[in-house]
């Protein structure tokens, strides 16, 4: 049984351990409920933009150089991330050298300078980045499908933002975003590996002293409006990449388990579903996945494939064939729920070996909830699902006025919006 300690600081910092009994690494995770839902049109970007900025270093280590050379002398991997709902900085080092560790990411946060320099440079970095996704419409199509569920709001733009708000961002936008969100009330310090939660209260007063501000900023909520069934891109492709699905449930909800399994019995796996249909079979796609993804206010449920360009009609066919059969007339079985209940055990527990996994399952948590379900609660609760609620999820979901779909490929101005019928 994983146990986890929590101790919240004076200055509302909140310092999280998940000791690792023999692990001889750890990962030093410091995430802030500071997401891109947290923008608006004039700061679209500001979220991500802000991620690039944070290892150009503070007070003590002053560049981005010293920072990259300090850890590289510990032989360690850091890395950043921006989501929707999160941001995340960490280190992943040997468990000697935590200290140094939180020491460069307090450093870093704390006294970010935001040179106009680095804003500058960074500035191209990112219109690059933007500029090689869009040369990926693997991904560039879930963005989209993102867009077309939840519509001209936050959690329905890109987390990149676009060229022109990239643009357009200047210092003090870093320095109002920085100020409202990157409060000690706002952050959590997560420690997952061979470490002693008592060590890192220590340390976590030690570099955090002087930390303060309280958050003050909040997201708007999600509100769901009428938007299009479909989102179809005409680009000079090899394949032809697709996204089905649609709204789903909040991150909270109990019935987020049975939707996971029922994903996994969809296209979580090479024998599920979708796979054994869609590839095995028909030989229509190399890759395909059923996925679903929750947020504070609401979800999204997704099929996702590349299929050769002559084909892509016939997937859509296919895909929302198999939504049709799981939620109608033939729904999922007491051995597909046993299966995909052992999967997800089996992944989860296999993820959990790794300290930044383990990190990040705690954390994000945290951040966001204030409320922490264990490894061992989230299985039990798997555990307790049945094929009763599994159906009735399906028939839930997986409807044909909830249906959208994106598209990118060689495909002209063809409409699939009637294919999207049960």
């Amino acid at each position: 049984m994983v146990k986890h300690e929590l101790t919240t600081l004076p200055n509302k910092l909140r310092v999280l351990t998940i000791p690792m009994k023999g692990a001889p690494s750890a990962t030093v995770l410091v995430m802030v409920d500071a997401g891109s839902r947290y923008e608006n049109l004039d700061n679209h970007g500001i979220a991500h933009f802000q991620e690039h900025m944070f290892f150009k270093g503070g007070k003590k280590y002053k560049n981005a150089k010293i920072v990259a050379e300090e850890t590289d002398a510990m032989g360690a991997i850091s890395n950043a991330f921006t989501d929707k709902d999160r941001v995340g900085y960490w280190i992943k080092v040997a468990a000697n050298k935590v200290d140094k560790a939180i020491d460069i990411l307090s450093d870093s946060l704390k006294h970010a300078a935001f040179k106009e320099r680095d804003i500058n440079t960074e500035r191209g970095v990112i219109l690059e980045e933007l500029n090689m996704y869009e040369d990926m419409p693997q991904r560039t199509v879930l963005d989209k499908f993102e867009e077309l569920v939840f519509g001209d709001q936050p959690l329905g733009r890109d987390i990149g933002g676009t060229k022109e708000s990239v643009r357009g961002i200047e210092r003090h936008h870093f320095v109002d975003y920085k100020k409202q969100l990157y409060t000690p009330d706002n952050i959590v310090l997560c420690v997952a590996g061979g470490v002693s939660h008592d060590e890192v209260v220590k340390l976590a007063k030690k570099y955090f002293e002087g930390l303060d501000g309280q958050k003050s900023l909040e997201y708007s909520p999600y509100e769901p409006t009428l938007r299009p069934k479909e989102f179809v891109k005409d680009k000079k492709t090899e394949q032809t990449h697709l996204v089905i699905g649609g709204e789903s449930y909040p991150d909270q909800d109990e019935r987020k388990y049975a939707l996971s399994l029922l994903t996994e019995i969809l296209g979580g796996s090479m024998s599920s579903r979708m796979f054994q249909t869609i590839r095995e079979k028909h030989g229509l796609a190399y890759y395909v996945q059923t996925m679903a993804d929750g947020y504070q206010d609401t979800g999204l449920f997704l099929t996702r494939l590349g299929v050769d360009n002559s084909r892509a009609e016939l997937a859509v066919r296919a895909v929302i064939d198999e939504y049709a059969k799981i939620a109608g007339s033939k729904p999922a079985t007491s051995a597909e729920l046993a299966k995909a209940k052992g999967s997800i055990r089996g992944q989860l527990l296999l993820s959990f070996e790794d300290s930044s996994n383990m990190a990040n399952f705690y954390a994000r948590q945290e951040a966001l909830y204030n409320e922490i379900k264990s490894i061992d609660t989230v299985l039990k609760k798997l555990d307790q699902v049945t094929v009763k609620d599994v159906k009735e999820t399906a028939k839930d979901l997986l409807r044909s006025e909830k249906m959208k779909l994106a598209v990118i490929g060689p495909v002209g101005k063809k409409s699939f919006s009637k294919l999207l019928k049960f």
